[in-house]
């Protein structure tokens, strides 16, 4: 079976769907990587909201920390991560699915 790497637009989906059908469909990693770090950063918007003020605070300023690649960040700020993480269960997750 044959594949086509497309990104994500509805119209195209649709029109291989229909003028293509035996080929399968795989989405391109800069849409899916693209669509994950947008919900990564919903859920760390939606926690800072509902977290008490002193542990929002230190979810404030971490979307770099968190939508960065963990290699290009420095060291004191993959600490800074890693704290992050380290108390925030939902977002761990989130992140280590991003990963």
């Amino acid at each position: 079976m044959q594949a086509i790497t497309i990104d994500m637009s509805p119209a195209f989906i649709e029109a291989i769907i229909e003028y293509l059908p035996e080929v399968d469909i795989i989405f391109d990693r800069f849409h899916i990587v693209r669509m994950v770090l947008e919900e990564l950063d919903e859920l760390r918007r939606q926690l800072q909201k509902t977290l008490k003020a002193t542990e929002g605070a230190d979810l404030k300023g971490s979307r770099y920390l968190i939508l960065a690649n963990y290699a290009s960040l420095k060291k004191e700020q993959q600490y800074r991560l890693y704290e992050l993480l380290r108390v925030n269960e939902p977002l761990m997750k989130a992140y280590l699915f991003k990963e």
